[in-house]
């Protein structure tokens, strides 16, 4: 049995993944494949953990291993080295264990945005400086759309309390890459939004990471304000593709 999972937390009880997965194996005609849910808080075990559990062949990983895992792997795909987040790792065991990592959230991403913008007059607020926010600062960047991040700590180049009603005028491109609005999260949305939610307008395009099976507090707060507003459903579902063709090479 050829075994593949997601490596996350907290617990990943309503993930997407194993029926993606499985309707791939269908589709595909894939004899002897599986896919887990395997929540892990700490992953510098991994590779032990692996070593015990010699069916699996390669992982995906979200909140909030996308950068931790990396010092685990043996070689890094150029999409993971340029962004410095993981979200797929395919597992190697031909001569000992060996891990590579790739970003195929550059793909999800990138399949999102296009099904909004047809160019790259617009710039961006990008909510959160973690894995996922790496892969979609990769992708404005290829495009030469021009972004600033915004979270609560310094790492980023603003901070909530900045963003502003002259901001957002600035601003039409909004994306949130924080895990608010995720199960077992609670916040309900990004601490901007209950201040300045009545400067989000029809000329606001508002991109949520966050898939919550289509419908997200982010995407609500946002859409009721006439804004276009999207879920992270068809990232999820473009990542996915994009890892599935990686476990099979």
């Amino acid at each position: 049995m050829n075994i593949l999972g997601l490596v996350g937390y907290p617990p990943l009880g309503r993930s997407r993944s194993p029926e993606l997965f499985r309707h791939f194996f269908e589709r595909d005609g894939a004899k002897g494949w599986d896919y887990k849910l395997f929540p892990m808080e700490d992953v510098s075990g991994l590779r032990a953990w692996l070593m015990d559990h010699p069916e699996v062949i390669g992982l995906n990983v979200t909140i909030p291993h996308k950068e931790a895992v990396i010092p685990l792997l043996d070689a890094l795909d150029e999409s993971a080295r340029d962004t410095g987040a993981v979200n797929c790792i395919k597992v190697s065991r031909t001569g000992g264990l060996f891990l590579k990592g790739y970003n195929t959230d550059i793909v999800g991403f990138a399949a999102m945005l296009d099904n909004h913008l047809q160019g790259n007059d617009i710039q961006a607020l990008i909510l959160g400086t973690g894995g996922g926010s790496k892969a979609v600062q990769y992708v404005l960047r290829s495009r030469g759309i021009p972004f600033v991040t915004v979270s609560r700590s310094s790492k980023a180049d603003l901070l909530y309390l900045d963003v502003d009603e002259d901001l957002l005028k600035q601003y039409h491109l909004i994306i949130n890459t924080t895990p608010l609005g995720m199960p077992g999260i609670h916040e309900a949305s990004v601490p901007f939004l209950s201040s300045q939610i009545k400067c989000i307008g029809p000329e606001h395009i508002c991109l949520d990471l966050v898939y919550n099976h289509g419908i997200t507090p982010f995407t609500q707060l946002c859409s009721a304000q006439g804004a276009a507003a999207e879920s992270g459903m068809l990232m999820l579902e473009a990542q996915a593709e994009a890892a599935w063709k990686i476990f099979q090479e």
